[in-house]
């Protein structure tokens, strides 16, 4: 499935960026974008993006939580 129709990433690999990002402590759209290696075209991706990185940041506070 992709994420980004534009840009023609997918959903495994988006993941693995956020997560990178997550643990760079930057947590930004852009900083997604970037760790796939494109820009941001249409934008319609950018609240799937967001979502992903509140999810991977909530299961992340959780487990620091923990």
């Amino acid at each position: 499935m992709f994420v980004c129709n534009c840009n023609g990433v997918r959903m495994r690999d988006m993941t693995v960026a956020v997560d990178a990002v997550i643990g760079s402590g930057a947590p930004t759209v852009d900083a997604v974008y970037a760790a796939c290696g494109v820009a941001p075209k249409c934008g319609r991706c950018k609240v799937d993006i967001r979502r992903m990185l509140d999810a991977a940041n909530t299961s992340s506070c959780a487990l620091a939580a923990e």
